[in-house]
């Protein structure tokens, strides 16, 4: 998690997994993590860490706004 955090640092971070289950799996934890981790020094806030799922299983729609969103660094 600690490599995961610095490549995040850093800018967009892309995950490859084998399977729709896994995606689904590691987006959860993953978003589970950073939601649990405190906020920065001097900030208040929460981090600002959106995780998305993208699979085959998605319908066309969700998966092209996942796209534009990620783009747009926006998740």
């Amino acid at each position: 998690m600690c490599r995961l955090q610095a490549c995040l640092a850093h800018g967009l971070v892309l995950i490859f997994v084998n399977s729709k289950t896994d995606t689904e799996d590691v987006a959860d934890r993953l978003q589970q993590h950073f939601r649990a981790l405190p906020p920065p020094p001097h900030t208040g806030r929460a981090r600002d860490v959106e995780v998305c799922s993208l699979h085959g299983g998605k319908q066309q729609s969700e998966r092209s706004d996942i796209i534009r969103r990620f783009k747009g660094g926006q998740c």
